[in-house]
This record gives C-alpha cells, structure tokens and sequence, in this order.
C-alpha cells in the first residue's frame, strides 16, 4: 500500500515523501510502537495493541470514534486490520475514517469467510449504490496491497472490475422546504426569547450565522465566547478553520476574522447575555457543555468541553420534534442536517455573484468544487425562491387588506377575490387588465416597460377577460423563467471560462460581466415573483368561485 506522509513543513512548503508499505514488513512489535506513540500523542485511548476496543480522538469533533477489533476467528486478519488502521491514521487519515474503514473490511471479511468467497464479494460490490462499490473496492484494494493473501490477485481483479463512480449532486432537501424553515425560525424566535426559547438558541445562531459563511459545523461549533468585535465603524466575528491536511495527523485550526452585519452581531450579543445569566461565568465557547447539559436528561460523561457535531445533531432533532412538527404542525419531507447550510451559504454566494475561485477562498476548500453541483443547486434554489416570494407577495398583500390581522406564512388565505373591489380603483389609472397605483406626482418617469412586472401593477381583470388575462401572465412568466434559465446557463459557462483564466486583465472583465449576470439574475427572480403572485391570485380566486358556486347549490 502506497503511503504518502509529511516529513517536514516549511513556511507555505511541505516536504511528502511516498512509501510503500505492506503488512509483512514489520514485525508485531513494530505496530505496538506505533500504536504506543499516538497513545502517547494523545491520538489513541486503549490500554494495550491488543486490545479489542481502541479509541481515537479528534480535537475539532471533540468526541471519540470507536473501533472494534473482534474478528478473533481471523486472527491473522485482525492483526493485519490493526496495522492497516494504525498506518492509515500516521499517514493522516482522519478518526471518522478510519472507523468508517475498520467497519467495512470486517463486514467485508465475514461476509466473503476471511476473504475467500469471490462470489459473496461480488455480490456485495453490486447490491451497494455505484459510489459505495467505488468507494469498498478502493479501500479493499489498499487493505490487500497492505496484506498480500493467497487469493489476493482474484480478489484484486474483482475490485477493478468496478468503475470510478460518478457522483451525482449533493442530495440536500427541497428548497421550498428549506425557505419555510427559515419561516418557521424567524416566527419561532421573532418575539422577546422566553424559557421556551432557550434551549434553542444554538439552532437560531447556527441558521443565520453558516447560510452566510460557509463553516462545516465543526468549525461553527468550536466559536470562542469571545469571538465578536466592534472596530473600524464596523462589526465582526472570529471564526476557527479546520486545515486537516491529508498526508499529516495532527489537525491545524487557524482563526479568521470576517465582517458581519448587525442582525447576526445583535443575535450572538443577546444569546452571549443569556449564556452569562444561565451559566454566571464566561465559557470559553461559545456552545459550551454545561449550556447542552441543562436541557438533557441524559449526561455527557467524557470529558468534553463543548457541543460536538453528535449533540449538535440531537438539538437539531429535537427542534424538529418539538417545534417544527408539534407547535407548528409541519411535518418535513426532508429534514435539513447541520452540514447543509455550508451549502447553501455557497449556493447564495453563486447567485449574488461571487466566482467559485472567491467561494472556494472563503468556504476554505483545498480544491475548487464541482461547478456543475452548485449551478445544478443554484437553479432549482432560484425556481423555489421565486415561488416562495411569489406567494409571500400575495400573502401579505392580502393581509393588508384584510381586517383581521395577523396571516400566519402556513394560514391559508381566504378572501382573496375581495382585496379590491372596483370601487376601490375608480380613482386609479386604467391599463391593461387592471389599474396602476402608482400615486406619486412624477408618473410614468419611473414606469417600466411592462406593467406586469410592476410593484404598483393591481391586476384586475373583469370577468369575461379572466382567461386572456391569464394567459398574458403566463407568458410574461414563461418569458422571465427563459431568461432566468439563459442567465444562469452564462454565469456557468463565464465561471468556468474564470477558473481556466490566468491573465488579471481578462479575469477583471469576465469577473465585471459575471457580477453583472448576477444581479441581473436577482433583477428576474424579482420581476418573475411579481408576476407569479398575480397568477396565484386569480387561480385561488376561480378555487374561491366555485367552492362558492357549489355551496349555492
């Protein structure tokens, strides 16, 4: 098995050296030494190499990841599964995957009896999705070459016989689903916090702090109590960066600071206030244990400091539980995970414009990401935008007119078909199919050029021009949708032109027209919102009319 290791860093310089290590290379004696080193390093827990229960730690994950070596049948093999582990993590792979190794080479080796039963490892290569043969029959292929067996040339064979997967999007939830979360945080935590509110307070900072910095929530949760300054006629936030190289263990945080606006300085202000009075000291986190422990009938007992990604995941849960399915009756298709809003940090940042060469700086990647995954995303998250403002622009315009107050964002409305009655427009404008409420004094200097697309456009139709009326809309909104889509298609093709790009002075032009896509882009979504609403409007009023209709009858 070839190892690449790091022997010596210098300033921004890394000396790798390449070597090719197998099993039988080393005596046993010489895999208790390495085993005793990273217990030493503070890297392993277990009292003994032969232990069957080892634990790795991971600082940025502050928790342990348990491996078990129980293959006591195979002998021969287990020890050769200590050694692969105990290289894998030198050479720097991280606790999460070595488990996740150590666990697929034992049902690996169980499943074919200690790697003997080609027919059973075939099978088990393609009753798997096509990523997930990839991925077994690369990490097969290094076990073997680590421990040459007597049937290590079939078993090799079979392993090439899977072909390089192809990994399709990143399968986040439904974007509609997600903008009513965020509905649903922003009325939950709109009034002053009470206890009902408290123990969820991490939920509301971790919403609006990684949908616009993209963080991995390892590096959220590892936030200093101390992180926000207030210099420069400005506000910001300190934040960690995780730098785990792959060919070295130990795990480098570096810590940048980036502007913010007020709405997230004044959150973690007031959440800093409530973790002060619950707690009486200042923590060093900003998630700190003792906050997680007062609402958990269950007790961390490591020596933990902190929320780690696991608790973090459980208060997600339990959000999702208590608040979203039973105080709001709003069941998920799909639950969103704490790691999803780095995505969608990203995904926004596309559609305001920022290259994937500035959004891959500040999401901290080592490589530029899939292009082709963020634009796929950035086009569905665009179309599901549009509806939700689209029907929010109805929503509230109708709970304007309406007089009984408050429309709930999941309410349905009723009374649409009365906002206006024509008496309420005879001092308007008449134009096509409806009426202009645009009473300023310098009209029409500020018109645009089509009325469907206004702010001030009230659409009313009479009602034998319902269906022509209609129709007129739909095509508007057809016609923005084909722009939208024809926009996007251009940022693509300009971000791909700037990752190729090494010249700075066409960089700068194709940068000027991609920002210039961009709010273009934002310019549609808006325009296609508008028109859309007034699509929902009628189609709701003609639902109106004959529930109406039938109830007469």
């Amino acid at each position: 098995m070839q190892v690449r290791r790091t022997v010596n860093t210098l300033g921004n310089h890394r000396l790798d050296v390449v070597e090719d290590i197998q099993f039988n290379d080393y005596q046993k004696k010489d895999y208790e030494d390495a085993f005793n080193k990273l217990k030493e390093a503070g890297y392993l827990v277990a009292d003994s190499f032969d232990d069957v229960l080892w634990k790795m730690t991971s600082e940025s994950a502050d928790r342990y990841f348990s491996l078990k070596f129980d293959l006591e049948v195979y002998r021969e093999l287990n020890l050769a599964l200590k050694g692969f582990i105990l290289i894998r993590r030198i050479s720097g792979k991280s606790p999460r995957t070595c488990k996740k190794e150590c666990n697929l080479l034992k049902t690996i080796i169980i499943k074919t009896q200690k790697l003997t039963d080609m027919n059973e490892l075939e099978k088990f290569f393609y009753s798997s999705s096509k990523p997930n043969a990839w991925y077994m029959a690369c990490t097969l292929q290094n076990f073997i070459n680590f421990h040459k067996i007597k049937d290590a040339e079939k078993i090799l064979e079979k392993c090439n016989l899977i072909t390089r997967a192809h990994y399709d999007n990143r399968d986040l939830p439904d974007f509609e689903e997600v903008l009513q979360f965020d509905d649903l945080i922003n009325d939950f935590f709109e009034q002053a916090w009470s206890q009902e509110h408290i123990p969820y307070l991490p939920i509301l900072l971790w919403w609006r702090i990684t949908n616009v910095i993209p963080m991995r929530p390892n590096e959220f949760l590892q936030i200093k109590f101390d992180c926000l300054q207030d210099a420069e006629h400005a506000l910001w936030l300190t934040v960690p960066r995780i730098k785990n190289k792959s060919t070295d263990i130990s795990e480098i945080i570096e810590w940048e600071t980036l502007q913010i606006d007020h709405n997230i300085f004044a959150s973690i202000q007031s959440y800093k206030q409530v973790l002060m009075n619950l707690l009486g000291y200042e923590p060093e986190y900003l998630f700190p244990l003792e906050y997680y422990q007062k609402y958990r009938k269950r007790q961390v007992s490591m020596d933990a400091k902190r929320f780690n990604d696991v608790r973090f995941s459980y208060l997600l849960k339990v959000f999702y539980r208590e608040v979203v399915k039973n105080k709001f009756k709003h069941p998920p298709s799909k639950e969103i995970k704490p790691g999803d809003t780095k995505h969608f940090a990203i995904i926004n940042m596309v559609l305001q414009g920022f290259n994937m060469l500035s959004v891959a700086r500040m999401a901290h990647h080592e490589q530029i990401e899939s292009q082709e995954n963020y634009f796929y995303h950035a086009t569905h998250f665009a179309d599901s935008f549009v509806y939700h403002l689209a029907r929010r622009r109805m929503e509230n315009k109708i709970a304007e007119k309406m007089p009984d107050g408050f429309l709930g964002k999941r309410r349905t409305a009723v009374d649409k078909g009365k906002i206006y009655s024509f008496e309420d427009l005879l001092d308007k404008r008449k134009v096509e199919y409806g009426f202009c409420g645009d009473e300023s004094n310098d009209f029409p200097i500020h018109c645009v050029p089509d009325c469907r697309d206004c702010e001030h456009y009230i659409f009313k139709p009479v009602i034998n021009e319902i269906n022509p009326a209609l129709s007129w809309l739909e095509s508007q909104s057809s016609l923005l949708d084909a722009e939208l889509k024809t926009t996007l298609r251009c940022m693509k093709e300009i971000n791909h032109s700037l990752t190729q790009m090494q010249e700075e002075v066409h960089r700068i032009k194709y940068e000027e027209s991609y920002r210039s896509l961009s709010k273009n882009l934002l310019d549609l979504m808006d325009r296609k919102a508008m028109v859309d609403s007034r699509i929902m409007e009628l189609d709701w009023n003609d639902e109106e009319d004959a529930a109406d209709e039938y109830t007469r009858r």
